[in-house]
């Protein structure tokens, strides 16, 4: 694998996620390096260092907050300045935009 945007281990460190510069985002198996999934039109995902849950940036400019359950959230600017996770939600910001908090369990903004 060559030209990473990123590269990070899940928070149970069993997989690491690459993001190459083309082509498919991966979730590989850690001890082995085998592809667990291949992901096609995620330009960029953010990891919760307290869960399994991940906020996928889609090309198609929408966001996606995989957890138990998927949950869209809408793209209000054009681009992402930062993601942070709490135990049970997350806040984003992005450029020219409000701060948002979403409840990671319902996909609802606090």
């Amino acid at each position: 694998m060559k030209r990473s945007q990123g590269i990070s281990f899940s928070t149970d460190g069993q997989s690491v996620w690459f993001e190459p510069n083309e082509g498919r985002v991966q979730r590989l198996d850690a001890p082995t390096g085998d592809t667990i999934e291949a992901l096609t039109g995620i330009q960029h995902i953010h990891l919760s260092p307290y869960s399994s849950e991940v906020l996928m940036e889609k090309r198609s400019g929408e966001y996606v907050l995989r957890g138990v359950k998927d949950f869209a959230i809408p793209k209000i600017t054009f681009a992402i300045l930062d993601v942070v996770f709490g135990p049970e939600s997350l806040c984003l910001t992005e450029s020219g935009g409000p701060v948002r908090c979403i409840d990671c369990r319902s996909g609802v903004e606090l």
